[in-house]
């Protein structure tokens, strides 16, 4: 399907609005300083002084987990290139424009044009969808690199690239694996030279994150291509959450699973140690685990406050800067709520509106036994949040890649989807 001069035109100018209005929130807003966003500008600064990428050799020794690798590299050659961090968050913006056009080339290559447009335009009028790229948080990068990989995988010619891009986006943050599964069960869905397909996308999937960590094997000693953040985050998760502690303290040597001896471990140990612990916990909690993930799926997907955090005032002050977005404090203030939480409260009802179209387009796909249509969308966002519940804890940036294929599935379904006359026809 080509798209006219006029649809061209069309995309082309929503598309650079889309991406103005990210660098005119920058301008004004600035930079966000989120935690983990602090620590991968502090933590490449780091790596500057020390001349060497993260992560130094220093660092496997000294720190206590090895982070999200490829955000921190990107904030390493900001800062090492130009002595700032700005001229990477200009890049986000763009990137973020980029990934409404991807959004929208997704959406039209499964839905038709007529879907794509009110895809795109769904994205470009969501409010969480602006200031993102004021931080160097992992969610903006590893959407645009896993989105880049499934417009490649949707091609024959590009499908290496595709496991290419895929495999760049889990170094950003280890969930590549969503969007692979994602398209091996397209490619079974569509039975057309799916085993190709497959070996193909896998291989050069595989074959990337080898090289990575090869690189860093020569570099560092240890295979590393992804973070390691993994089990001490469920084995943190667990056993705070743990109502039987007291029980569970002889399970482990020093009685607590998260305890390490910071002189005869590094990083890498430290992982396998978690690792171990929860292997060790597991089976004598295995109801707790299970009772512990409804709390870790109402955590993940209660809000889509967080980047509502742009547009706080003086937000470079506050010691904690999402309380005046957090879902407490806005049922605290109701009715009388600051600018930021209109548009918080805004944001929110665009959100439950899409999640309760997601939920309803599925339901009746079900209905009409058109589930296989939706093999895309539903996968990336079953297996994704299976994914977060077995092995992460709950957060609610963590569902963010998953909005774009909300927005896809309640655009199917609108009726102007559905109309003869297409939008943006001649």
């Amino acid at each position: 399907m080509q798209d006219s001069h006029r649809e061209v035109t069309y995309l082309a100018v929503v598309i650079g609005v889309f991406t103005l209005m990210q660098l005119i929130v920058l301008l004004l807003f600035g930079y966000t300083p989120y935690h983990d966003s602090n620590c991968y500008i502090d933590i490449a600064q780091q790596c500057i002084e020390a001349g060497e990428p993260y992560p130094t050799t220093r660092q496997i020794q000294e720190v206590e987990f090895i982070w999200n690798m490829g955000a921190i590299h990107f904030s390493y050659l900001s800062l090492l290139l130009f002595k700032s961090i700005t001229p990477l968050l200009v890049l986000y913006a763009f990137m973020k424009g980029m990934t409404a056009w991807m959004v929208y080339r997704i959406a039209r290559h499964l839905y038709g044009k007529r879907t794509a447009w009110i895809t795109l335009i769904l994205y470009v009028i969501y409010p969480a969808n602006y200031g993102e790229c004021t931080s160097t948080l992992t969610e903006l990068p590893f959407i645009f690199f896993s989105f880049l990989g499934m417009i490649f995988a949707l091609r024959d010619k590009t499908i290496l690239l595709g496991g290419i891009c895929m495999a760049i986006a889990n170094w950003v943050r280890p969930m590549g694996i969503v969007f692979i599964v994602t398209m091996c069960a397209y490619y079974l869905f569509r039975r057309n030279e799916s085993k190709k397909r497959m070996s193909y996308l896998c291989g050069a999937y595989i074959a990337t994150i080898f090289l990575f960590g090869s690189l860093y094997y020569l570099r560092t000693g240890y295979f590393i291509y992804q973070a390691k953040t993994g089990w001490m985050a469920l084995m943190q998760y667990s056993w705070d959450h743990d109502k039987d502690k007291q029980t569970d303290y002889p399970l482990f040597e020093h009685g607590n699973p998260m305890y390490y001896d910071e002189n005869q471990t590094n990083a890498i140990d430290r992982d396998h140690i978690w690792q171990q612990n929860f292997l060790v916990w597991l089976p004598h909690n295995l109801g707790e685990y299970l009772s512990q993930m409804p709390e870790k799926l109402w955590r993940t997907y209660i809000s889509d406050n967080m980047n509502m955090c742009t547009f706080i005032p003086h937000k470079q002050e506050r010691e904690y800067m999402y309380e005046e977005v957090s879902m407490e404090k806005l049922y605290a203030d109701f009715p009388h709520y600051s600018p930021v939480q209109v548009l918080t409260i805004i944001n929110l009802a665009y959100y439950y509106c899409l999640l309760i179209a997601f939920c309803v387009v599925i339901y009746m796909a079900y209905r009409k036994k058109q589930l296989g249509k939706y093999v895309i969308p539903i996968t990336i966002t079953a297996f994704g949040t299976i994914l977060l519940l077995l092995v992460g804890h709950g957060e609610t940036r963590f569902h963010t890649p998953f909005i774009p294929f909300f927005m896809m599935m309640a655009a199917s379904r609108i009726p102007l989807a559905n109309r003869k006359n297409n939008i943006c026809a001649n």
